[in-house]
């Protein structure tokens, strides 16, 4: 299918399903959750390629004992495929609710956002996966640089003393180019 824009997509995809008894499966959140809160807002451009839909619930699970996660932050999509090779078992649940009919896209996409969530036991959420991406960008980038952090500095104790960082701030007034955390490094030592 042409996919160069998002127009000429949904057009091939409208053009196939007229012509073909076949299905097309699209995950409208485009991304996962760890299914323990919230889902991610539902995008609404799948549902303008048909007025009705066939919602599917998934959930997918690994046994307690390999204490294996499904995905994680920073791992890749090859690591996912090699965990879901080698670990003794993956459990799917899906679970076809009903088919929904409703001639307004927007409406439609919340009523489905709405039953997959019941479903699943969870919320339906305003964040969608860009929130996510972002959040997961931040959340690595503050991890590597507590990590660098954590390796330069003698005492991590220390950085919450609200006296060091007063000496931070006044040795940072007077050389404005220094980076506060070679200024830290150097009180601490």
């Amino acid at each position: 299918m042409d996919m160069s824009s998002k127009e000429a997509l949904i057009a091939n995809m409208k053009q196939f399903l007229s012509i073909s008894n076949c299905s097309i499966a699209i995950q409208p959140e485009f991304g996962i959750t760890n299914s323990r809160v919230a889902l991610l807002k539902f995008n609404s451009w799948p549902f303008t390629i048909k007025a009705s839909v066939q919602p599917v619930a998934i959930k997918a699970w690994r046994p307690e004992f390999t204490s294996i996660h499904l995905t994680s932050l920073t791992s890749r999509w090859w690591i996912d495929v090699f965990w879901f090779m080698f670990v003794p078992y993956t459990v799917f649940t899906f679970k076809y609710l009903k088919i929904k009919q409703n001639p307004d896209c927007e409406v439609l996409v919340r009523e489905v956002e709405k039953d997959i969530a019941t479903s699943l036991g969870l919320q339906t959420s305003s964040h969608t996966v860009s929130d996510k991406i972002e959040f997961e960008k931040r959340y690595i980038l503050e991890k590597t640089q507590n990590r660098r952090f954590d390796r330069n500095s003698p005492n991590s104790q220390v950085i919450h003393s609200i006296e060091i960082q007063r000496m931070v701030r006044q040795v940072s007034e007077v050389l404005p180019l220094v980076p506060h955390n070679v200024i830290l490094r150097d009180l601490c030592m």
